[in-house]
Order: C-alpha cells, then structure tokens, then sequence
C-alpha cells in the first residue's frame, strides 16, 4: 500500500552461528538487540528470520494443527475448552470467542490513559446467536505448559491424533526459550536486569495457540466493516507469532497511526509484537500494537469468491500470574509519571478473558 514504511526484517542468523561456532555472540548481540528494539519502538511489532526455531518443528507444528482440525467434531470435543472464560485450555468451537464485529471506543479493561499516549483499543462488540454463526468463523486450540497443575491441558485421544500432544509440547518449550532469549535482549539493550525479566516468566504461564479461521464467502469480510478478529492488542508480554501464506493480518501505525500495515511474512518468518504487560511495565515507552485479521488486499473482490482457510500459531509469552504489572522503576520520572496501577498479571489477564469469552457452550 503506498506510503506505508516497510517493516525491515531481522536476520538472527549471526547470533546462533556465532553459538555454533563457539564463537563470542556479544558484538552481533548488542547489533541485533538495537535492531529489535527500533523496530518495536517504532512499529510495535518486529519481523525475525533465522531465529533459532527449526522450520522443520514449525512445519510439523502446522500440519498438526490442520489434522486436528480436520478431525470429527466429537474427537476434537474431548480436549473442549472448560466452561467459562479461564483457564485457557483446549478446543474453543467456532463462536466461542469474541473476535467479531467491532465497536468504537477504548476497552475499560485495560486501564490505559489518553490515547495521543498510549493509543486506542477498539471494543469488541457482543452479537447475538445469529451473527455469531455468521461472523465468528474461527476456532482455536490453547496449550500450557505441562507443568500447570492448576490448569491442566486438555488433549484428543492419541489414537485420534497420534503425536499431537507431543509435538505441541516440544513446541511450547522451544518457543519459551525463544522468547526468554528476546526479553533478555531487548532487556539488556534497555539497561534492565535480565536476572528480573528471566524470573518473571519462570512460571511459563504461556499460551500456545493454532488457530483455523474457516473459508468463508468473502463478502462477509468486508476490509474495515466486518473482520476475521477486530482491532485488539495482546494481554501478555511479547507474542511470537507464525502465520500461512493466506494474509490478513495488519497491525496499525504507531509512527503516524490509524492506518494498518499488511503483514504478508509467511513462516518460517516469526513475528513478535508486544503485549500489554510490556507496554505496563516500560510506562509505554514500548507500546502494545494494536492489529487485526481482515480480508487480504490481494483478494478478489467477486462477490461469489470465496475467502479461503487461514491457519496461524502464536505463542503468547506471559508473566507469572502473580507478577505486578507496575511499571518498572527505569521507566518512571517526574517527568514521566506512572500511568498503570497496580494489578497482578494473573487478574489482568482474567479480566480480558471474560470480556472476551461467552460463557455458555453446547
């Protein structure tokens, strides 16, 4: 789209040949670790090739996900997500989840400050029955770390997906070290305590997502009046996020903001945008960005022409449940007092779950 910037992308491919090789990483390091700041300073979001994660584990990971969802509706019902909004777990039907329509206005929720600061977050909308099966076409499967006793993973039978959980968990456990290793990065960069960031998310109180978007007539996403997932920003700290060849997603400009900027990197690209608990604890010197999943631009606009399945894995990093979401002391100043109050990860990220979810599932 003319006059959008061009996110850059990242090459970490010095990093890990240097830790291959032996070698000293803490010139290439200090390099890439200002590269990742500017651009999510100026973006939000940032665009990462050669980060680590083996294509052959996110390939897997994707055809995984297509087989669940390619199983009955009975066999994906044994791993359903639990009643109500929390814990986060499991197969969420189509419908489930509030990601339709869309709605002016900021989200209470999220206790932020005048928008010429922070930015506005749109308010979804709650539909009633009919359109929820017209427009909320996407169903999903969440997974924690296997170590939550408290919020065990719900799984299909092994003879319906054999491998399934283990691939899935092999995956979680990549993608944590992944994003400990960007935190502590952009955490050094800043002049933060790694040592802090490291134990903030020793919990591993992630969530790793495969997300279907069913194919759909396209007329009924019209780009800017009807959308796959309306504007929102992610609750957690940074999310990685890997996505097919399909398209759709935009994130808004924060340099000159309110135009969206396509998002066409397919995997192995791994994009990382920052969450709310990092705006939070930087005193939104690091802003979370606000993005959505609309039709492609590139698609036809033939009222018959059918808008075809999209597929995506995100890995949402988040603080321990426990942690404060204060902003950390670096950030704050007589010149730049504190915005956020005190909240705990645990209650934030509840209170944008049910805002979130319906309640009720058949």
């Amino acid at each position: 789209m003319a006059g959008l910037p061009e996110i850059p992308r990242l090459d970490f491919s010095l990093l890990y040949e240097a830790k291959q090789n032996g070698l000293s990483d803490t010139q290439a390091r200090r390099q890439l670790a200002q590269e990742l700041l500017n651009s999510l300073s100026s973006y939000g979001v940032a665009k990462i090739v050669n980060h680590g994660i083996p294509e052959a584990m996110i390939t897997e990971a994707f055809n995984m996900s297509k087989r669940f969802y390619g199983l009955s509706p009975e066999a994906k019902a044994v791993a359903k997500h639990p009643e109500g909004a929390n814990p986060h777990r499991g197969y969420a039907r189509l419908g489930l989840e509030r990601t339709y329509g869309l709605k002016n206005g900021t989200d209470d929720l999220t206790t932020r400050v005048d928008d010429h600061k922070v930015g506005v977050l749109a308010r979804l909308r709650c539909f009633n029955e009919d359109e929820v099966t017209e427009y909320s076409r996407q169903e999903s499967f969440d997974i924690g770390t296997p170590t939550d006793c408290s919020n065990a993973n719900r799984w299909p039978r092994e003879e319906d997906l054999p491998g399934f959980r283990n691939t899935m968990e092999q995956f979680f456990e990549t993608c944590h070290e992944t994003m400990t290793e960007i935190m502590v990065m952009l955490m050094q960069v800043m002049g933060i305590s790694t040592e802090d960031i490291v134990a903030l998310h020793s919990a591993k109180a992630h969530e790793l997502r495969l997300t279907h978007y069913v194919a759909v007539p396209a007329k009924l996403i019209e780009n800017g009046k009807k959308l796959r997932i309306a504007e929102h920003t992610d609750y957690g700290t940074i999310t990685l996020l890997f996505q097919d060849t399909i398209g759709g997603l935009e994130v808004q400009n924060q340099t000159t903001g309110p135009e969206f900027i396509p998002i066409l990197d397919a995997s192995p690209t791994m994009i990382v945008n920052i969450g709310d608990s990092l705006q939070r604890w930087t005193n939104a010197s690091l802003k979370a960005v606000v993005h959505r999943v609309v039709k492609p631009m590139r698609q036809s606009d033939d009222d018959e022409a059918i808008l075809p399945a999209r597929y995506s894995i995100a890995f949402f990093g988040k603080p321990n449940r426990d942690a404060s979401l204060s902003p950390f002391p670096a950030f704050l100043s007589d010149e730049r007092p504190c915005l956020y109050p005190h909240i705990t990860a645990g209650d934030y990220n509840q209170s944008r779950l049910l805002h979130q979810y319906n309640h009720t599932q058949a």
